[in-house]
């Protein structure tokens, strides 16, 4: 039996928005809940686009394709959810530095949301200062960062950094 990630990103190579759609609406409808559909087909249909574009068998323009196909699907999901009705405290979301490969951060950001955080998601290219008025002004009880491409790990280090020396102990978990 064809995984159903495979099933999703074969559609997509072939263009045909409307059957991947189908698919992960079909999956929500029986019940799968939005933790396992971006874990288990969607996050899994983007490591494999990953893996093929890196191979040089898919072109960029494919990965971006897939990429921003997967994130209109992702809103619509997540517009069918229940958002849990208790706080938990709030999370402030990122990629590092030059890291552009947000859509990892973006799914956890979704989950975490309907799990009852109050979730500020910011999406790449946040400047440092930028970064530190946020936690300042909306003082997140978490921060989480995702990091995709290895080069990109000294960012990460960076952006920590810079949040604990300029709020030592009142600075949000990481």
């Amino acid at each position: 039996k064809e995984e159903l990630h495979t099933i999703y990103l074969e559609h997509l190579l072939k263009g045909d928005k409307l059957s991947a759609r189908e698919l992960v609406l079909q999956l929500q409808e029986e019940g799968m809940d939005i933790s396992t559909i971006y874990l288990e087909v969607l996050e899994k249909a983007l490591v494999e686009t990953g893996t093929r574009w890196e191979r040089g068998t898919l072109e960029v323009w494919e990965e971006h394709f897939i990429s921003e196909t997967t994130l209109d699907f992702m809103r619509e999901v997540k517009l069918k959810e229940n958002k849990a009705r208790i706080f938990k405290g709030s999370v402030l979301t990122l990629t590092p530095g030059a890291e552009l490969h947000s859509i990892g951060v973006k799914m956890i950001s979704d989950v975490l949301e309907l799990k009852g955080y109050r979730v500020y998601y910011l999406g790449c290219n946040i400047p440092m200062n930028s970064l530190l008025k946020a936690i300042e002004d909306k003082r997140p009880k978490y921060l989480a960062i995702s990091v995709t491409m290895a080069y990109h790990i000294d960012s990460a280090k960076y952006l920590i950094d810079g949040v604990k020396r300029t709020f030592k102990n009142k600075r949000p978990m990481v």
